[in-house]
């Protein structure tokens, strides 16, 4: 890597960047994943949105009345592959969510567990209107990843 690159890099990484032009994701803490899932979304960033969520934790939630039978590791990735590829699937049919202009606060967190939170999150659109939506997040071995959004 010459300087030039390296320098590019580094600026890209400080002012919060890739070097492809999208919004750098940053799972650093529950607030922080959700709002890099909605700036991906505004960039219809697929991608970046997919990195952002936990489709794992999905399907643990899905299965996890099932019996120990059916909860095994390989039911767990089979379950999380399909809901990335639904994720996808979806996205490329019906769009982005339509979030642009719209503002959004969080004005509360509970603990559900020691790895996962439900945060309240309290949208601003255009036209002056409010929603509030919960939002579940869980830390992984990657940082806090969303598990359901609004």
């Amino acid at each position: 890597m010459n300087t030039r690159t390296l320098l590019i890099a580094l600026m890209a990484f400080t002012f919060g960047t890739n070097l492809f032009g999208g919004a750098r994701v940053d799972l650093s803490t529950p607030e922080r994943a959700v709002q890099s899932l909605e700036d991906a979304w505004r960039a219809k960033d697929i991608e970046n949105a997919v990195r952002c969520k936990d489709f794992r934790g999905e399907a643990e939630q899905i299965l996890r009345d099932k019996p120990a039978t059916v909860r095994t590791e390989d039911v767990i990735v089979q379950t999380a592959q399909v809901l990335e590829m639904g994720y996808r699937a979806e996205i490329k049919k019906s769009g982005f969510p339509k979030i642009q202009g719209v503002t959004s606060t969080f004005s509360g967190k509970r603990q559900l567990s020691p790895d996962r939170v439900e945060l309240t999150e309290t949208f601003r659109f255009p036209d002056g209107t409010t929603h509030t939506e919960k939002v579940q997040v869980r830390h992984t071995k990657d940082g806090w990843r969303v598990i359901s959004a609004p």
